[in-house]
């Protein structure tokens, strides 16, 4: 009898384990951040979906016009918009816990990289030791994407080649 009440309840359990094991998977997906839609080209409000609220605003002349800066986990993002598209993508490891500036690792320029621009995939250019180019050509939406990280600014610039 001992027996027969172990075995009910090894079955019971593995019938517990085989119909939580969905639930817990639904928990884990909500639980992940939640991706918006925004890339180079998209609105401001897709931006805002994507990286949450604003947290200020910022001109660069020659690099940024019309920035509008966000913070999200350890980054701060600033899109440059144009006619309400954003053309410019800045991106800098910044904690607001920690006001020093960091290096971005190759993990975080390709997380970006391919984050902000998924239809193909990134031709890599070493220009010089200082600083690293990217450039890509949407063939989806014709159109030439370019990137670079400046090792001595510590700072990834994605932009859509104006022209």
């Amino acid at each position: 009898m001992k027996e027969k009440t172990s075995n009910q309840k090894r079955h019971f359990s593995s019938l517990l384990v085989h119909a939580a094991f969905p639930l817990l998977v639904f928990a884990f997906v909500l639980g992940l951040p939640q991706q918006g839609e925004a890339r180079l080209g998209e609105s401001f409000s897709q931006c805002v979906k994507r990286y949450g609220e604003p947290i200020g605003t910022i001109e660069i002349p020659g690099l940024i016009t019309n920035g509008v800066r966000f913070h999200r986990g350890e980054f701060s993002i600033t899109c440059g918009f144009e006619s309400n598209r954003c053309g410019t993508i800045v991106v800098m490891h910044l904690s607001p816990s920690d006001p020093k500036q960091q290096p971005l690792s190759r993990d975080d320029i390709d997380l970006f990289l391919n984050d902000n621009f998924g239809h193909t995939s990134w031709r890599y250019t070493l220009l010089s030791s200082r600083e690293n180019k990217w450039k890509t050509y949407d063939l989806e939406v014709p159109r030439l994407y370019v990137a670079s990280y400046s090792h001595v600014l510590k700072m990834l610039t994605m932009s859509i080649e104006q022209g």
